[in-house]
């Protein structure tokens, strides 16, 4: 609904879930699926809108792609507010979420260079950061017992 009369391709998967696939509260152009190649959509997204899981966070910022965090359990608040510190995305709370806050936060991110200017210098941060190998290093670094 936040996105009516956008100018957006909006891309919802529903994850096998039980929403209806289409309604209509969903502008007609709205793909609604039960799941979706995540790092090709990313390819081509301008900002990407999740509960703020790691993986999807990840790999969004991977691809400069600015998000919107609304997240639900566990580790994904800490996940959204550091998100949100980075400048390369806005987290807000389920109950914030309502229709004119989500459609004033992505008429934002897409008006604003900011966001993806951030998602840029977060994905060369990760890119410069030496990957798989730097983490085996850093965890093999702490963990070694000297003269073992």
């Amino acid at each position: 609904e936040a996105c009516k009369g956008m100018p957006v391709q909006l891309v919802i998967t529903r994850g096998g879930g039980d929403s209806p696939a289409h309604d209509e509260s969903l502008p007609p152009s709205a793909v609604v699926v039960d799941y979706a190649p995540q790092l090709e959509l990313l390819e081509r997204a301008s900002l990407a809108i999740t509960h703020g899981s790691v993986n999807t966070v990840v790999e969004s910022l991977s691809h400069g792609v600015p998000l919107i965090a609304i997240p639900l359990v566990f580790d994904q608040p800490g996940t959204a507010a550091r998100l949100q510190r980075t400048g390369a995305g806005i987290a807000m709370s389920l109950k914030q979420a309502r229709t004119s806050r989500l459609r004033s936060a992505i008429a934002m991110m897409l008006e604003n260079p900011s966001y993806v200017e951030a998602a840029d210098r977060m994905r060369n941060a990760c890119m410069e950061g030496g990957g798989v190998e730097k983490a085996v290093d850093i965890i093999e670094s702490v963990t070694t017992v000297e003269g073992a």
